[in-house]
Order: structure tokens, then C-alpha cells, then sequence
């Protein structure tokens, strides 16, 4: 009987002893596994965020690019009257190792004043008037077609005032005489050269070349602004 009691008691030492050395270094090792489940939970939606990040820097850098682009300066070296004069100066230039480009462009200037009377109700009415004012030494021809056709035109003028003395002069006839400003555009040949292209040489350099060339003018516009104003060629 005493023999099974100390069998027992040596038992429970025995498990005890056990439990403690292999017991905590289970618990130890659950534990670590449910924090590194917990730390990954907790890194995912970090790592996202890093993405997210990236792509937020790169849209705003091809926005800054775009801006860039469109806030871009030029050069302008012209006008040139033809286009082989400008040829010339592309290839002169682009021996010093600057690109130039050659564009037309549309240039306002001073608009033209027109002075007609205003459109008859019948054509025979428009070749009636049409006599009697050539009849009278007055230079005129029939409107053929658009919004005043069956008018008599009267005369372009480039000075207004000449323009409006030609009206006045009609007054008082059995016809009435209008005024319309027409607008004018000349077109020229420019070169055009990009800053990048601009800075290869030094601004006195320019200003000979400028200079050597006919005392060219050498203005500096926006590139987009001098893009819709004419076509590269």
C-alpha cells in the first residue's frame, strides 16, 4: 500500500516537471503564431497604402509634365517673306547644332473698311443702280452672292476715315450705303526654336545672327499658343 502511494506521488512530480518544461514553450509558440497572424493583418493595409502612394506621385508627376509642356516657351526669328529664306536660316542654324523649325503663320493687320449699298430687293433693281453709278464716274460692281448679294459694292478702304467720308458722300441718294470692317491677315514664315534649342547658344549670338540676317525680330511666345497660330512645316 505505501509502495502505490509513493508511485503516485513520483507520477505527479513527474507530470508536473513535464508540464512546465514543455507546456509554457507551446503556449509560448501559440502565442508568437497569433502575433504574426495579428502583424500581418495589421501590415497589410500598410503596404497598400505604399501603392496607392506611388501611383498618386506618379499621376501628379505626368501632371506636372503636362503643365510643363504647356507652360513651354519658344523662340520666334522672322518674318520671312518666302519660304526658302527660311529655309536657308534652318540650315545654318542646325550646323551649329540647333534645331529650328519653319512655320506659317497668319498675322493680323490693319483691317480693311468696305463701303456698298445695301442689297436691292431685285437684281434688275442691283443692274439699274449699278448703271447710274457708273454712269457717274463711281467705281462699283454687283454683290453676286452671301448675305448682301444684289448690294453694289463701293470701295475698300484701309483708312476708316476715308471710309466713312466715302459713305457720307452716297447720302442723300435714293439708296442706302452701309459700312463693314473686314479683318486682314498677312502670312509669313517664322522660325521657331524651343528653349532648349535656344540655350545651345548664347544670347549674343543671337543677337548677331538676328542681326546678320536682316535685323530679324526674335520674340519669345508660349509653344502652344505659337503652334495654333500657323502649321510647322
Amino acid at each position: 500500500m505505501r509502495s502505490i502511494f509513493f508511485f503516485l506521488l513520483v507520477l505527479n512530480v513527474v507530470f508536473g516537471i513535464w508540464h512546465l518544461a514543455f507546456g509554457e514553450k507551446s503556449g509560448s509558440r501559440t502565442e508568437s503564431i497569433e502575433q504574426q497572424i495579428a502583424l500581418s493583418h495589421v501590415d497589410a493595409p500598410e503596404l497598400q497604402l505604399v501603392v496607392d502612394t506611388r501611383e498618386a506621385d506618379s499621376a501628379r508627376a505626368q501632371q506636372a509634365a503636362e503643365s510643363y509642356a504647356a507652360n513651354e516657351m519658344c523662340w520666334k526669328l522672322g518674318p520671312f517673306e518666302e519660304r526658302e529664306l527660311a529655309s536657308n536660316i534652318q540650315t545654318r542654324l542646325r550646323a551649329t547644332g540647333v534645331n529650328l523649325s519653319v512655320q506659317k503663320i497668319a498675322t493680323p493687320v490693319a483691317p480693311d473698311y468696305w463701303v456698298y449699298a445695301v442689297p436691292m430687293e431685285t437684281r434688275q433693281a442691283a443692274v439699274e443702280l449699278l448703271r447710274n453709278l457708273q454712269q457717274r464716274n463711281v467705281d462699283s460692281f454687283i454683290i453676286a452672292e452671301g448675305e448682301l448679294e444684289n448690294g453694289i459694292s463701293l470701295g475698300f478702304y484701309s483708312n476708316e476715315k476715308t471710309a466713312r467720308e466715302a459713305v457720307e458722300a452716297h447720302l442723300g441718294q435714293d439708296y442706302r450705303v452701309a459700312m463693314q470692317v473686314v479683318p486682314r491677315n498677312i502670312e509669313e514664315y517664322w522660325g521657331v526654336v524651343r528653349t532648349r534649342e535656344f540655350d545651345k547658344l548664347s544670347k549674343e549670338a543671337w543677337e548677331r545672327f538676328r542681326e546678320d540676317n536682316g535685323d530679324l525680330a526674335l520674340e519669345q511666345k508660349y509653344c502652344d499658343i505659337v503652334a495654333t497660330a500657323g502649321n510647322l512645316e
